[in-house]
């Protein structure tokens, strides 16, 4: 690697096991330094199998939303809710805590466009003689955009989304699943988009259920910890944004017995 440095090459290697690697980390800076990449390890494995750990490890998965959704490609976000999570459950235990989003396919591929080629920096150009903020300049082009934006293309407001939070783990020694769904449709009543109705609504009912005493706690809280959830979800419910649950339990040897006897006993 040293030598490369000195003559200005690219270098790559099968693998310094677990010592050398480490070693070899270390000149990182060096290669970046002189514009060079230095590929550590790139056989069957390590190589291959870092390559396949990296598609494994990219966070984007297939998620099947409750329609009119389907099938749609998510993908890791920064997000409000794992710092929440990771204090509110402390006492759970919570191991792990992360969020998706998924978008439509076409306005990523729009939104990704417009960040390759420097819209995504507050770095300021100058247009016609003046300065302007390009991050800036794209949210309110975007969101000019989203303003008028009718997929249906019938006049209409016709949009969706689907809030689902999936919590897995241990209770009473038995694992658990429960998933908790919330679809939300454009508003027929307010003409509301989607995104407008379940984020403006919700400040508007726990403001009511602070001030008629439904939330008592006190201090720096996340939802999760001071909302009721029957309460608010019923709230919901009355404006458009149902709720569902599923709880998903396995099958213990006794049960697949008990099953077992219903199943074939004497009619």
């Amino acid at each position: 690697m040293k030598a490369c440095l000195e003559v200005y090459a690219h270098y790559i290697d099968l693998g310094g096991l677990f010592h050398v690697t480490k070693k070899q980390l270390e000149l990182e800076e060096d290669f970046k330094k002189t514009g060079l990449t230095a590929v550590l390890g790139m056989g069957s494995t390590p190589g291959t199998m870092n390559v396949m750990a990296g598609y494994a490890a990219s966070g984007r998965e297939m998620i099947a939303f409750s329609e009119p959704i389907g099938a749609a490609e998510a993908f890791y976000c920064i997000h409000s809710e794992p710092v929440q999570f990771a204090k509110s459950f402390k006492d759970k235990g919570i191991k792990n805590a992360s969020i998706k989003l998924s978008l439509p396919a076409e306005f990523e591929e729009r939104i990704s466009f417009l960040a390759s080629v420097g819209f995504a920096t507050e770095e300021p150009v100058k247009a016609a003689g003046y300065e302007v903020n390009p991050l800036k300049t794209m949210v309110s082009v975007v969101n000019r955009y989203l303003e008028r934006y009718d997929g249906s293309q019938d006049g209409d407001l016709n949009d969706c989304d689907v809030l689902r939070a999936v919590v897995t783990g241990t209770k009473d020694g038995v694992e658990k699943e429960v998933a908790v769904e919330c679809v939300i449709r454009t508003s027929e009543k307010w003409g509301f988009m989607a995104g407008a109705l379940d984020t403006g609504v919700p400040p508007s009912i726990v403001v009511q259920m602070i001030c008629n005493g439904q939330i008592t706690e006190r201090g720096s809280l996340g939802a999760e910890m001071c909302v009721p959830p029957i309460p608010y979800f019923k709230e919901l419910a009355k404006r458009q944004m149902p709720v569902y649950c599923v709880e998903k339990t396995p099958f213990s040897s006794s049960d697949f017995m008990q099953l077992n006897r219903e199943m074939y006993k004497p009619k």
